[in-house]
C-alpha cells in the first residue's frame, strides 16, 4: 500500500494536482487505469481503500459496510497470500481506529465489523477458498 501511495503522490506531484478534489479524482484515475491494465493486489486493495476513505468522509461506513466487504472477499478470491492480508489489515486497523475516536457511535460500532473480518482472513487456512 506504501509503495501504491508512493507513485499516486509523486505522480500527483508531476502533475501539479493541487486541490484535495482534483488529488482524489486523480488517485480514482490512476487506480482505475492500473486495475484495467495491470491489475494486482495492491491496486484492487487501493481501489477498495478509496471507497473506504469515501464512506468515511460521508460519515457512511455502515451504509456502504456491504459492499466494501464483498469487494474484499472477491480480492480474497484472487489473492490469498498472508503476507498480503496481513499488510492490508494493519492499514485499515490504523485507518478505522482514528475514524473512529470521532465517529458517531453506530459508526463505532460497524468499524468492528470489518476488522474482524479481515483479521479472520489474515489467519485463515486460504486453500479452501
Amino acid at each position: 500500500m506504501n509503495c501504491l501511495a508512493s507513485r499516486v503522490a509523486l505522480d500527483a506531484a508531476a502533475a501539479a494536482v493541487d486541490s484535495p478534489a482534483a488529488r482524489w479524482k486523480f488517485v480514482a484515475a490512476k487506480l482505475g487505469k492500473r486495475n484495467r491494465d495491470q491489475p494486482d493486489f495492491w491496486s484492487k486493495a487501493g481501489a477498495i481503500a478509496l471507497a473506504l476513505y469515501e464512506a468515511l468522509a460521508a460519515g457512511n461506513l455502515s451504509g456502504r459496510l456491504a459492499k466494501l466487504i464483498e469487494d474484499y472477499a472477491d480480492l480474497l478470491g484472487r489473492v490469498t497470500a498472508t503476507r498480503f492480508w496481513d499488510s492490508l489489515f494493519d492499514h485499515v486497523r490504523s485507518v478505522l481506529r482514528r475514524y473512529s475516536l470521532l465517529a458517531p457511535t453506530t459508526e463505532k460500532l460497524t468499524v468492528q465489523t470489518p476488522l474482524v473480518r479481515l483479521k479472520a482472513w489474515c489467519k485463515a487456512d486460504r486453500r479452501h477458498h
